[in-house]
């Protein structure tokens, strides 16, 4: 049996053990097709060199991230960067992770804008361990915590490559939005 609230929402009663079926909350949100991801890619970023990925939110964001390297990087959020778009842009397309949905992402995403300025530092900078020079074997590091971005603000993930050589690198966002 399910029982639905005035706003949609739904409890399972399970009959075979009579008792609630609870599902986890970003499970919900797969069901209502509102859980988005996004990767970006470089694949060969140089010594020094950044991967950044530009979040424009238009509504709060509930995010999640996973920085990969093949070799040693730092990664950080920042905050109200300073930038210019290139012609052609580099405009990036959030995934629905329910086919069955039509909803799209209340956000713009851009690979590699032109930074002047990366703007606050939003948190740390974190490391990606990976190893350098010939010992390099890569590395993914996933943030379990979730940070909620504001649509207020722009944002500015940027994973830079410190391992001494040419590497690839990756960002991979997870996000939910309460009101798409």
């Amino acid at each position: 049996m399910i029982i639905y609230d005035k706003e949609g929402n739904q409890v399972e009663v399970d009959n075979h053990v009579r008792g609630l079926f609870l599902t986890d909350h970003v499970h919900g949100m797969i069901h209502k097709g509102k859980f988005f991801s996004l990767a970006v890619e470089m694949p060969s970023l140089g010594n020094n060199a950044y991967l950044d990925l530009l979040i424009i939110p238009g509504s709060a964001m509930h995010c999640q991230m996973s920085a990969f390297s093949g070799g040693d990087a730092h990664i950080q959020w920042w905050k109200n960067p300073a930038y210019t778009i290139p012609s052609p842009n580099n405009l990036q397309t959030p995934v629905n992770h329910n086919d069955f949905s039509t909803k799209v992402a209340d956000a713009t995403f851009y690979q590699d804008p032109t930074v002047s300025d990366p703007g606050t530092a939003w948190r740390e900078r974190l490391p990606v361990f990976g190893g350098t020079g010939g010992q390099a074997a890569g590395l993914q590091l996933h943030f379990n915590n979730e940070r909620i971005l504001s649509p207020a603000n722009e944002y500015l993930v940027r994973l830079q490559n410190t391992s001494g050589q040419t590497n690839d690198a990756h960002i991979l966002i997870f996000f939910y939005q309460p009101t798409v």
